[in-house]
């Protein structure tokens, strides 16, 4: 089996991620407790994350702040030198878990191009060593808007610009909520790609511009 057809698997998280792990070796457990794309050399997932670095447990800060918090997810806010990062860890126990964590990886490489601006920036991705929970690294890109945020005309025009970005290149969000909205200076940046759809159909673009509709009317 391909590992492209691996990610696909539904034991992808109960047998593809320890093959991963094992292959990687209990040295890289110790040294990289969140794995980079870089331990991953054959995972299909494009030129963007090919050469990310490894994050060692020591550089890594944890804060005490949670961005985010689902059955499916947890988001902390950290700080690796003096970058200020966002750390999405999975639930390893749940598959819908891990469906979206790849999911979300898929739609990263997919919008590689969109990184920074439309959505944040990719770190690093692999699993955590002690947990073996998969993980998400990306730059921190500002707070959620909130149900009682105003939003400008401008920051409104510039969401449905990023969104429109993201479908020109086939990518569905499909969860077009405020707590999925980060204001960043002066646009909107587009966050948790977990229920993400690359190759949409169209009718997913529609969705998408109807959630962001009654956002904008909220």
């Amino acid at each position: 089996m391909s590992l492209a057809a691996a990610i696909e698997h539904r034991d992808y998280c109960k047998k593809v991620l320890p093959a991963l792990h094992q292959a990687c070796g209990d040295a890289v457990v110790e040294e990289a407790p969140i794995f980079a794309i870089t331990n991953y050399e054959h995972l299909p997932l494009g030129d963007a994350i090919s050469e990310l670095p490894w994050i060692k447990l020591d550089q890594l800060k944890l804060t005490m702040e949670c961005l985010g918090s689902t059955s499916l997810a947890r988001v902390m806010k950290a700080h690796h030198g003096s970058k200020v990062l966002a750390l999405k860890v999975f639930n390893v126990d749940d598959d819908t878990a891990v469906k979206s964590f790849v999911n979300e990886l898929k739609a990263y490489n997919a919008l590689s191009e969109l990184q920074g601006q439309t959505i944040p920036a990719l770190h690093s991705f692999g699993q955590m060593a002690h947990t073996g929970c998969p993980t998400i690294v990306m730059h921190w890109a500002g707070q959620s808007i909130r149900n009682n945020d105003q939003l400008s005309n401008q920051l409104l025009e510039n969401a449905k610009e990023s969104l429109q970005a993201m479908h020109d290149r086939h990518v569905s969000h499909g969860d077009v909520h405020r707590c999925n909205m980060l204001k960043h200076e002066d646009r909107i940046v587009f966050c948790d790609l977990g229920s993400s759809s690359v190759n949409a159909p169209l009718y997913a673009f529609a969705e998408d511009l109807n959630m962001l509709d009654e956002v904008m009317h909220a």
